[in-house]
Protein backbone atom coordinates (compact mmCIF):
# COMPACT_ATOMS: atom_id res chain seq x y z
CA UNK A 1 0.00 0.00 0.00
CA UNK A 2 1.36 3.41 -0.95
CA UNK A 3 0.68 6.29 1.45
CA UNK A 4 0.45 9.96 0.54
CA UNK A 5 1.98 12.43 2.99
CA UNK A 6 1.84 16.19 3.32
CA UNK A 7 4.27 18.12 5.54
CA UNK A 8 3.50 21.55 6.97
CA UNK A 9 6.32 23.54 8.60
CA UNK A 10 5.73 26.54 10.86
CA UNK A 11 8.62 28.54 12.35
CA UNK A 12 9.27 31.77 14.20
CA UNK A 13 11.25 33.59 16.85
CA UNK A 14 10.59 33.96 20.58
CA UNK A 15 11.84 36.73 22.88
CA UNK A 16 14.36 39.38 21.89
CA UNK A 17 18.08 39.39 22.51
CA UNK A 18 20.08 36.95 20.45
CA UNK A 19 23.87 36.76 20.35
CA UNK A 20 26.04 36.29 17.29
CA UNK A 21 29.55 36.82 16.01
CA UNK A 22 29.19 40.60 16.56
CA UNK A 23 27.92 40.25 20.14
CA UNK A 24 24.41 40.57 21.58
CA UNK A 25 21.65 42.49 19.82
CA UNK A 26 17.90 42.99 19.96
CA UNK A 27 17.74 44.18 16.35
CA UNK A 28 19.92 44.36 13.24
CA UNK A 29 19.72 46.11 9.84
CA UNK A 30 19.04 49.57 11.30
CA UNK A 31 16.39 48.13 13.68
CA UNK A 32 14.38 46.64 10.79
CA UNK A 33 14.95 43.01 11.84
CA UNK A 34 14.41 41.63 15.36
CA UNK A 35 16.97 39.11 16.64
CA UNK A 36 15.24 36.31 18.56
CA UNK A 37 16.70 34.70 21.66
CA UNK A 38 15.00 31.41 20.76
CA UNK A 39 13.54 29.99 17.59
CA UNK A 40 10.74 27.47 17.33
CA UNK A 41 9.67 25.09 14.61
CA UNK A 42 6.65 22.81 14.25
CA UNK A 43 6.57 20.08 11.60
CA UNK A 44 3.26 18.39 10.95
CA UNK A 45 3.36 15.23 8.81
CA UNK A 46 -0.13 14.30 7.70
CA UNK A 47 -1.29 10.98 6.24
CA UNK A 48 -4.93 10.04 5.78
CA UNK A 49 -4.30 6.33 6.41
CA UNK A 50 -2.04 6.56 9.47
CA UNK A 51 -1.51 8.44 12.72
CA UNK A 52 -0.53 12.08 12.50
CA UNK A 53 2.74 13.03 14.23
CA UNK A 54 3.42 16.57 15.40
CA UNK A 55 7.05 17.53 16.18
CA UNK A 56 7.89 20.82 17.88
CA UNK A 57 11.23 22.35 18.87
CA UNK A 58 12.17 25.31 21.06
CA UNK A 59 15.86 26.04 20.60
CA UNK A 60 18.09 28.67 22.20
CA UNK A 61 20.08 30.58 19.60
CA UNK A 62 23.75 29.68 19.81
CA UNK A 63 26.81 31.56 18.56
CA UNK A 64 28.42 28.44 17.17
CA UNK A 65 27.35 25.53 15.02
CA UNK A 66 26.85 22.62 14.53
CA UNK A 67 23.41 22.33 16.04
CA UNK A 68 23.07 19.65 18.71
CA UNK A 69 19.81 18.09 19.80
CA UNK A 70 21.20 18.23 23.35
CA UNK A 71 20.49 21.99 23.21
CA UNK A 72 16.87 21.51 22.12
CA UNK A 73 13.72 20.25 23.71
CA UNK A 74 11.58 18.07 21.47
CA UNK A 75 8.05 16.90 22.00
CA UNK A 76 6.44 14.13 19.94
CA UNK A 77 2.67 14.31 20.16
CA UNK A 78 0.70 11.40 18.68
CA UNK A 79 -2.30 12.72 16.83
CA UNK A 80 -5.64 11.25 15.95
CA UNK A 81 -6.27 9.04 13.00
CA UNK A 82 -6.58 5.42 12.04
CA UNK A 83 -3.70 3.13 13.02
CA UNK A 84 -4.30 0.87 9.98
Amino acid sequence: MELDYEAYIYAGGHQKGGAGSNGSANTIANSKVSVPQFWWKVVSSLCLRARTILNALLVKRLKSLPFSFQTARMWLVPGGGDDN
